[in-house]
């Protein structure tokens, strides 16, 4: 508020109005007016102010703060009428009270109108490059927001109900990358000072009653936050805590066996003793986008990135590109596809609030022009916060809709084509021990098919055994779950055959090498003789044996896990299809499975503990009538022998 009476005073400054020729009990009712209207006791000033200008219709001080009076009070129209009588009244003044009518007439929709005021305010010889500069900001504000309501984008924002929303301000919403987990700031207040802490919930067909997300909360404010894309940890900002480095710092919390963990802060990569706060990291968790508010920056709030290289965040430098202006930049969202940021700004030609946009990174490396996301999903009110589902459907915003069940609520729309990221999937499922059916921490690799490079690694939550990570569109990937003790699983994934997109979705049991047997004298542990893993990830082009460079970080597993039980020897067994004759496929599937031994023994294996045989087409697992039956049938695996 007290912004808003400085604004009053510095607009109009200067003005001066010989008092001898204004009624005295005008003055009188003025001047009292005034004091109140300084006080923000608005409700006694508007009477006392209404009264002077009743009495004395032209007294232009009075008309200006009564019209601050309405503009503050939300009486928009009345406020705009005044503006306009005073610039007609004092020609001195008529710039400023030009500049006012065209933020009132962009508030209420008066575009053009706006657009004539900002015209007629910049055409002022006496402005300062810093006035005019704003001035054509907002010009160019106003005719971008009349075309773009002639041009309006599909917007149906849902409600997420009373299960997430209360009668509180909810916001800043952050989702994993399945969208069944939810983390969102509740404020309970209006006011900035008003204490913020975070609230989770999680889905399977409904959302349940979002719960005090307790782990991370304290008596000081927490501010936004940023869900990994498993939902198994969560970057936050938080005020005041020790072993902070400031105001608001950027913290991280796992989920662990007994709950969560105790938060971490990021380090002095990424925190200063400033401004730290509305973090998104990317599905990878090597990418960490945050605004700050520092002096290298642009201006006010700017976005910032750090790295996360040799075990620690990286030395946090502002987002390349025009992402930053020297208006305030906020709530960044990085997708998980690492190429599509959104974010909200005051600085880009917009509908003339705080607009939300989009920026994309090109071969380079390099992030585009933001471009705004269109009318309705922006207004003239401020847009913020907006995060987006990992396959590009949905998005979730805040608003302080008419519908809403409070002050602030969270909704879910459909994101227009042209304004979604780029297609990904994702890759999700829960790992077991084959035997007990418990959930085991095992280990997950993802690799780039075509290059054989480790795109991530994570590991599977020991709770529940489940794990997520996502994949990209127009690239093949291979799959490895181990855990020492368990023979591996193998799968792989491409979007060739997958073009929608769909997620992957998978309950993956892993067989324990050693199991206990029951004999006459007593329980012991014996190898788990004839069980067959199928090696997914091992490829061959069509009629030959030559082991193709993919196949390398399977062969390598296979390796591991030999030296990891020196007492196992199997067999490798090579399967085909029904392409072609009966022998020409006997041939075929063992010369591939003698393949697969020679590359072993070339690692060190001992021979001796390796073996191979070739069943041809006679053994299918799947129909020979479709492509995947065959793909499925044309299959290396090893079976444990001894």
């Amino acid at each position: 508020m007290k912004y808003m009476i400085l604004i009053c005073l510095i607009c109009f400054a200067g003005l001066s109005q010989a008092q001898d020729k204004i009624s005295k009990k005008a003055v009188k009712a003025f001047e009292e007016g005034k004091r109140y209207f300084l006080l923000n006791d608005l409700k006694t000033a508007l009477p006392l102010l209404e009264k002077a200008i009743k009495i004395q219709p032209d007294f232009t001080q009075a008309n200006i703060f009564l019209a601050q009076a309405y503009e503050r009070t939300g009486r928009l129209e009345e406020a705009l009428d005044l503006y306009i009588k005073v610039g007609n009244d004092e020609p001195s003044v008529k710039f400023k009270s030009d500049f006012s009518a065209g933020k009132l007439h962009h508030q209420l929709g008066n575009f053009e109108e706006a657009a004539l005021s900002f015209e007629n305010y910049i055409s002022f010889d006496r402005l300062s490059d810093k006035q005019r500069a704003d001035g054509k900001r907002r010009l160019k504000n106003a005719q971008f927001a009349k075309e773009a309501i002639k041009n309006p984008v599909d917007f149906d924002p849902v409600n997420l109900g009373p299960e997430i929303n209360s009668d509180q301000m909810e916001y800043f919403p952050s989702l994993s990358a399945d969208e069944s987990v939810i983390v969102f700031t509740r404020r309970k207040g209006v006011g900035q000072s008003d204490n913020e802490d975070f609230y989770i919930s999680a889905k399977k067909e409904n959302w349940k009653i979002a719960k005090n997300f307790e782990r991370l909360n304290t008596k000081n404010n927490e501010g936004a936050q940023s869900v990994a894309s498993d939902g198994n940890s969560v970057f936050f900002a938080a005020k005041d805590r020790k072993d902070g480095y400031g105001n608001f710092d950027i913290w991280m919390s796992t989920r662990t066996k007994t709950g969560w963990s105790v938060p971490v802060n990021l380090g002095a990569g990424v925190n200063t003793a400033g401004w730290e706060s509305q973090p998104s990291i990317s599905a990878d968790g090597k990418t960490l986008v945050f605004v700050s508010k520092r002096q290298e920056g642009t201006g006010e709030n700017d976005i910032y990135v750090s790295e996360f290289k040799n075990g620690k965040w990286q030395k946090a430098e502002l987002i390349d590109g025009e992402i930053n202006t020297p208006y305030n930049e906020e709530s960044p969202f990085l997708h998980h596809d690492g190429e599509t940021l959104y974010f909200s700004s005051k600085g880009h030609i917009g509908m003339g609030g705080a607009d939300l946009f989009i920026s994309r990174k090109d071969k380079n490396g390099k992030w585009s022009k933001p471009e705004n996301l269109g009318y309705p999903i922006n207004s003239v009110k401020d847009e913020v916060s907006l995060t987006v589902s990992a396959l590009g459907e949905n998005a979730y915003f805040a608003s302080n809709r008419e519908d809403g069940f409070g002050k602030e609520d969270i909704y879910k729309f459909k994101l227009p084509e042209i304004i979604k990221p780029k297609p990904i999937t994702y890759f999700k499922g829960i790992v077991k021990d084959a035997i007990s059916k418990k959930p085991l921490d095992a280990s997950i690799q993802l690799m780039d098919l075509s290059n054989g490079e480790t795109v991530e690694r994570t590991t599977a939550n020991i709770n529940d055994g489940s794990f997520l990570s996502t994949l990209k569109a127009d690239k093949e990937y291979a799959c490895n779950v181990s855990k020492t003790g368990y023979l591996f699983h193998s799968e792989n994934f491409t979007f060739k055959t997958n073009p929608e997109g769909k997620p992957y979705e998978i309950e993956i049991f892993l067989e324990p090498i050693k199991v206990k047997i029951a004999s006459v004298e007593s329980a012991k542990e014996e190898i788990k003789v004839g069980t067959k893993v199928v090696l997914n990830n091992i490829f061959f082009d069509s009629g030959k044996f030559d082991l193709l460079p993919a196949s390398q970080a399977e062969l390598n597993r296979l390796v591991e896990l030999l030296n990891e039980n020196p007492d196992l020897k199997i067999q490798i067994n090579g399967h085909t299809d029904d392409v072609g004759s009966e022998s020409d496929n006997q041939q075929l599937s063992e010369k591939r499975a003698s393949s697969v031994v020679k590359f072993l023994s070339s690692k060190g294996i001992n021979p001796n503990r390796l073996s191979f045989k070739g069943y041809g087409e006679s053994q299918p697992i799947a129909d020979n009538t479709s492509v995947e039956g065959k793909r499925l049938n044309r299959r290396t695996e090893f079976e444990v022998v001894k």
